[in-house]
């Protein structure tokens, strides 16, 4: 008969079910914007953007560096404009030449002041200069005025979307991405930046409604069916995970998260039977998914099945080394099981993954042992569980 579980953990399957039923998810602290989920009937909020850094500029390419030719048609074209300044062929034509040459800020300097009188193509090509000089500000700028001549310009709304979303500016990205989706609905392009920023900012419900448009523009692909599988799965709607992450499975069945999360979903919603069996399933299927062996190893663990688990964690370990759940789940399994060596030597390896997590669990392990007056292993574990507690996981 093995130990009682030693640690007051909530298995991975018991945290799904409280975020199922406290929307956690929706619980974000620092938040500026809300709104009424329908599907939970209260008021969900989520992160802002982080901050706009300036981003270091790469280096700025001189005349200088280009061979004998280029350099020569460039100060040719600039002696020409000098002589006419206000002749837009020529400065065009140098835009375009300091563009090809690779010379970006000279490039942005020549066009920028003549805006108003640049032909579309120009604009463009000083739209390409500000981007790989990482000027977003003027940027937008330039963008803004191309639309106010081609106000149906969905690519030009993307960009100018972009622009904003560098700029950490949440609301103005998501009106041109809003603008872009709105003139073309089969255009992929805005639909994924919008999905990038909704899951930056945590907003999991706006990922839902998003992902549903998605999928009525673009058809059930199977990376949409994926992504609504996992936002599912994180909440209490276990017929619509259930359904949705099914229809995750058929349209691309060698994705293994899709059958892990359904699995979780027919446990989580009573059918533990089906929920082992499709977690065994995919296990097997999916050697190399850490998260399907990790899961299936919680399982068992839950279970107090601690042989059966330790198999299982080792197997998601091997997936992936680095996993600091799996590293736990081995560490506590073979803590279970009187492996005590792999215990410590996994533990002092989860501890540098997180060490708030991993001191709970590691202290735990040593006041087991000092109650079993384990003298062989108590000052070994009291020591690393030290350094654990002090470390700075990386």
């Amino acid at each position: 008969m093995y130990r009682q579980k030693w640690c007051l953990t909530i298995g991975f399957f018991s945290i799904l079910a409280l975020i199922f039923q406290a929307g956690v998810g929706f619980a974000q602290e620092a938040t500026n914007s809300s709104k009424v989920d329908p599907a939970l009937g209260e008021k969900q909020t989520y992160r802002p953007l982080s901050p706009f850094v300036p981003p270091k500029l790469p280096p700025i390419k001189k005349i200088s560096s280009l061979d004998p030719k280029k350099r020569e048609l460039i100060l040719k074209l600039k002696a020409a404009h000098d002589k006419k300044p206000e002749d837009t062929r020529i400065i065009k034509l140098l835009g375009q030449r300091l563009y090809s040459f690779g010379l970006y800020e000279s490039c942005k300097n020549t066009l920028l002041p003549y805006l108003d009188e640049l032909d579309k193509k120009s604009k463009l090509i000083l739209v390409r200069c500000l981007e790989k000089r990482l000027d977003y500000r003027n940027k937008v700028k330039v963008i803004e005025n191309m639309l106010i001549y081609d106000s149906k310009n969905y690519q030009l709304y993307t960009r100018v979307g972009d622009a904003y979303y560098e700029l950490r500016e949440a609301d103005k990205a998501i009106n041109n991405y809003r603008q872009a989706i709105s003139i073309n609905p089969k255009f992929v392009a805005p639909y994924k930046r919008l999905l990038d920023l909704f899951k930056e900012t945590e907003n999991t419900y706006e990922q839902r409604q998003l992902l549903l448009e998605m999928i009525k523009e673009l058809g059930e692909q199977p990376v949409y069916l994926t992504e609504q599988c996992r936002l599912f799965s994180l909440e209490a709607f276990f017929d619509q995970t259930i359904n949705v992450c099914l229809k995750a499975v058929r349209s691309n069945p060698k994705i293994a998260d899709n059958h892990v999360r359904l699995g979780v979903a027919y446990k989580e919603s009573g059918d533990t039977d089906k929920g082992l069996k499709v977690l065994t399933r995919a296990a097997r299927s999916f050697k190399k998914s850490e998260f399907a062996q990790w899961a299936l190893g919680q399982y068992y663990y839950d279970k107090e099945s601690y042989p059966i688990a330790f198999r299982y964690f080792r197997q998601a370990v091997a997936a992936k080394e680095d996993s600091h759940r799996s590293r736990l789940g081995l560490a506590q399994s073979a803590f279970e099981i009187g492996r005590y060596d792999l215990s410590l030597e996994n533990f002092k390896k989860a501890c540098q993954y997180d060490n708030k997590e991993t001191i709970v669990a590691f202290r735990g392990a040593a006041s087991r042992l000092r109650q079993d007056k384990n003298y062989n292993w108590i000052k070994k574990f009291d020591s690393e569980s030290r350094k654990c507690r002090i470390a700075k996981a990386f």
